[in-house]
């Protein structure tokens, strides 16, 4: 069994604080044990330990997409997003991030440069009073060309094994909960998690009529007052 990658933020800040002092050490890497089956069955209530989340792919939702993105530099953030984020931070979801970075795997950049720039990204979020419940991330591709990250894993989207280790990790009630990506392997994940509500946005990455019919909504971007609307004046986002 290959680890899929579970960032928890805190860790990195401590992280790099270390770094700082010259007392640098490995992050833990969490491991999905296995990709479980979707549940047909799975209730709608939100009790106190199980709550909903709004998952979010990163690249073309959070930020532009840049092929490969790696550097801070590169990274923007597409506009409205934090007042999104903080809407539904208010409304009681847990924030998550489930990021493929086949990048890794391919050689492009680090592990080191991607917790780098996500820490970047966590404490720009920090900034807004928005604090992120979890980011996570598969570095592997079944044709990578750094040997330790050419597998065939878990947690790859479209396989559900980041939001389905989220929803073990941290009381998620998956029904309840809203998947917004700009590929439909990012539909593809959510549904097969069980993900109750599918969003797509639009990006660099063309939406053809198929995969749109697979998304609950389709939408300009996550910060688009469109989006807004269904989610808030439609109650969907209304956490007990």
């Amino acid at each position: 069994m290959h680890p899929c990658s579970f960032e928890v933020p805190r860790a990195i800040i401590e992280r790099l604080k270390e770094e700082k002092q010259g007392q640098s050490r490995d992050l833990p890497l969490f491991l999905i044990m296995n990709a479980l089956r979707p549940r047909k069955d799975i209730s709608r209530m939100i009790t106190p330990t199980r709550r909903p989340a709004l998952f979010l792919d990163r690249d073309g939702v959070i930020n532009k997409e840049v092929h490969y993105l790696h550097r801070i530099k590169d990274f923007v953030f597409i506009p409205g997003v934090f007042d999104t984020c903080r809407m539904f931070q208010n409304a009681g979801f847990a924030l998550i991030v489930v990021t493929n970075q086949s990048g890794i795997a391919r050689g492009y950049y680090s592990e080191e440069e991607y917790h780098i720039l996500t820490r970047w990204m966590i404490e720009r979020f920090d900034e807004q009073g928005i604090t992120l419940t979890d980011v996570m991330y598969c570095p592997h591709h079944p044709k990578g060309a750094v040997p330790q990250y050419r597998v065939q894993c878990s947690c790859r989207k479209p396989k559900p094994g980041m939001i389905v280790g989220a929803c073990a990790r941290h009381g998620i009630d998956p029904a309840a909960s809203i998947m917004v990506g700009d590929k439909f392997s990012d539909i593809q994940a959510g549904r097969s998690a069980g993900i109750g509500r599918l969003v797509l946005v639009h990006s660099d990455y063309e939406i053809n009529l198929e995969e749109a019919q697979q998304a609950h909504h389709v939408a300009e971007s996550i910060g688009h007052s469109s989006f807004q609307r269904w989610v808030f004046q439609d109650d969907i986002a209304v956490a007990r």
